[in-house]
């Protein structure tokens, strides 16, 4: 967002609003954004490569960016298209981004700026609400079903560690601890992993 916001500028863009009304505009992007993370979060948890990934964010993107007011007013659409392509997510929230930043001027006849920017926060609020918790459902059942090899061996390798970091600092060369107490037998192997026979 903010390198967007360096190259307008610094090829000549100009806000037509207030400092507020551009900061409220970068707010809406980065809610916009954040709420299509989720969806493309369940579509990488439920394709199986790379290559899948993007045919799917292709074909979910395409229709939406290119069915929308970003680059033609959708008033020029054909008749068919005009009602899906004037109320779709990416077409409320580039009006509503264009009225804070531009002015009530540049949305189309019939539209206003708090219309546009409430429709554009609805939009995003109702994408976070199906998607959030359908990632992490999904999330949640392919770590289930596919739990991660070595946890066994990774928790006694933690415990192995920690043990060793214990003797270091509490043993002295004499077998004493260095709190003057003695230790009785300590852990010499897998077969053994609890220091259960330390005598304080």
């Amino acid at each position: 967002m903010a390198l967007i916001l360096a190259v307008g500028f610094g090829i000549g863009f100009r806000r037509q609003t207030s400092t507020l009304g551009l900061l409220g505009a970068v707010a809406v992007g980065l809610a916009f954004g954040y709420a299509w993370s989720w969806v493309m979060a369940v579509l990488g948890l439920v394709v199986r490569t790379a290559e899948a990934v993007q045919a799917g964010v292709f074909i979910g993107v395409f229709p939406l960016a290119f069915s929308s007011s970003v680059f033609v007013p959708t008033q020029t659409m054909p008749a068919w298209l005009e009602p899906f392509a004037a109320n779709q997510p990416v077409t409320v929230v580039t009006n509503a981004l264009r009225g804070l930043i531009l002015g009530q001027g540049a949305l189309p006849p019939g539209h206003t700026v708090g219309g546009q920017v409430a429709l554009a926060l609805l939009w995003t609020a109702a994408i976070i609400v199906v998607f959030a918790p359908l990632a992490v459902r999904i999330y949640s059942r392919t770590v289930r079903r596919h739990p991660r090899p070595g946890g066994h061996a990774t928790r006694y390798a933690a415990f192995s560690a920690l043990w060793l970091l214990w003797r270091e600092s509490h043993l002295g060369p004499d077998g004493q601890t260095r709190a003057g107490c003695s230790l009785a037998a300590a852990p010499h192997g897998p077969s053994d992993p609890n220091p259960a026979h330390v005598r304080l």
